[in-house]
């Protein structure tokens, strides 16, 4: 998934940006080095969990009507994946107090809960 490695990148940066001045407190080279802008993170980061929270809602709240209709066991199991993520997103983006790095690592948790969540019940469609 192109969105995770995306975020999977940015985790990276944050981690060495971490790491950085403990190492190279004094060095000048260091301030040459590309560094992330950190508010631009934190504005998309931002706009990504509300987007991701707008699609999960839709997706359950579309699942659910149709679940009423006839239940399959594939779109059950995805509507409880959408579920379980959909909370796990809402709690992690009520807690002011984490940083950056954890919103982020959370973010990644999420889409791979996602992707495994899709191969998991696509794969069952298989013979």
């Amino acid at each position: 998934m192109r969105t995770e490695h995306a975020f999977q990148l940015i985790r990276k940066e944050l981690v060495e940006e971490c790491d950085q001045p403990k190492n190279d407190e004094a060095t000048p080279a260091a301030d040459s080095s590309p560094n992330l802008n950190r508010e631009e993170v934190i504005k998309l980061l931002s706009i990504f969990e509300s987007r991701l929270s707008f699609l999960l809602l839709q997706s359950i709240k579309l699942m659910s009507s149709s679940k009423r209709k006839m239940s399959n066991a594939e779109e059950d199991i995805v509507l409880q994946t959408n579920k379980q993520i959909y909370s796990q997103l809402l709690r992690a983006t009520a807690n002011r107090n984490s940083t950056l790095l954890e919103r982020i690592e959370v973010v990644i948790c999420l889409l791979e809960q996602l992707a495994s969540g899709s191969s998991r019940s696509s794969g069952s469609a298989v013979p």
